[in-house]
């Protein structure tokens, strides 16, 4: 709905995600791909009828000695919380970069 108020497609798009697959505050930028198991970006797929968008992927690591849904819902250790911060504004930068120069390939390049 919100795509067809604005009258965007998928291309005029970046999704912001946690990624267990990746240590604490690294960043992954995509054009597309699969949901991975996570069920916002499966949500999304399901909505747009599609996996090609693109995605900045944020880690936060894979859980040690608890359950994913106890993992994601946690609170982040000082040190986690640094890392996050870091990668973020990583994320951030990576978003101007796009938004500045529209070139996400390029983009991609720079930040991965």
């Amino acid at each position: 709905p919100l795509m067809d108020y604005f009258n965007l497609t998928t291309e005029d798009i970046i999704i912001c995600h946690d990624d267990m697959d990746l240590e604490i505050g690294h960043l992954r930028l995509r054009q597309k791909g699969s949901a991975g198991g996570h069920n916002g970006i499966k949500s999304i797929i399901s909505h747009v009828g599609t996996e090609k968008f693109k995605r900045v992927r944020v880690g936060i690591d894979h859980p040690q000695k608890m359950s994913v849904v106890d993992w994601v819902l946690s609170r982040f250790t000082k040190e986690q919380e640094a890392k996050l911060d870091d990668g973020l504004t990583r994320a951030v930068a990576a978003l101007d970069d796009w938004i500045e120069n529209d070139d996400f390939m390029n983009t991609m390049n720079r930040f991965n």
